[in-house]
């Protein structure tokens, strides 16, 4: 299913121009931006299509459809060690000797993959997309986004 992002427009972006208010407030990427504007229902405001040479009005709702993603890494059970979760986030604990994300010669045995499957067995379906890399060798937190709006977060 794919995500629905809501932003309230408060006073202070009132006749803000609505790309100024995507990139800014919503943190949008020019690209995502692109790419919405091309879904049926990409951007909206109080229900009805938001181009961004429109002007934002206080008080209403900005909808941000986001598309359906699909992952090409191949969910393998493992063990993970989660610090923190919500929505948007996951960030784990990395043990050593363990790669982050696929390469030639670790296409199965990364934490890419461990995070597949647990994204899997709780029916969820994102796209694993580590904001920080750490070395094979090298333990430590990994912070993950689950969807590509959060990764401008950090």
């Amino acid at each position: 299913m794919a995500e629905q992002l809501i932003f309230k427009i408060p006073d202070e972006c009132d006749n803000m121009k609505a790309l100024t208010f995507l990139k800014d407030r919503c943190r949008l990427s020019s690209r995502m931006i692109t790419r919405l504007k091309r879904e049926k229902d990409g951007i909206l405001m109080d229900g009805k299509i938001l181009r961004t040479v429109d002007f934002v009005k206080s008080g209403a709702d900005v909808i941000i459809n986001l598309p359906e993603e699909n992952s090409e890494i191949q969910p393998i059970e493992g063990t993970l060690d989660i610090a923190y979760e919500d929505e948007h986030l996951l960030i784990v604990n990395k043990p050593p000797s363990m790669p982050v994300h696929p390469v030639k010669q670790h296409q199965t045995d990364t934490l890419a993959n461990i995070v597949s499957f647990y994204a899997k067995s709780k029916g969820e379906s994102y796209v694993f997309r580590a904001l920080n890399r750490l070395d094979k060798d090298t333990s430590g937190l990994v912070v993950i986004a689950k969807n590509r709006c959060y990764e401008k977060f950090c």
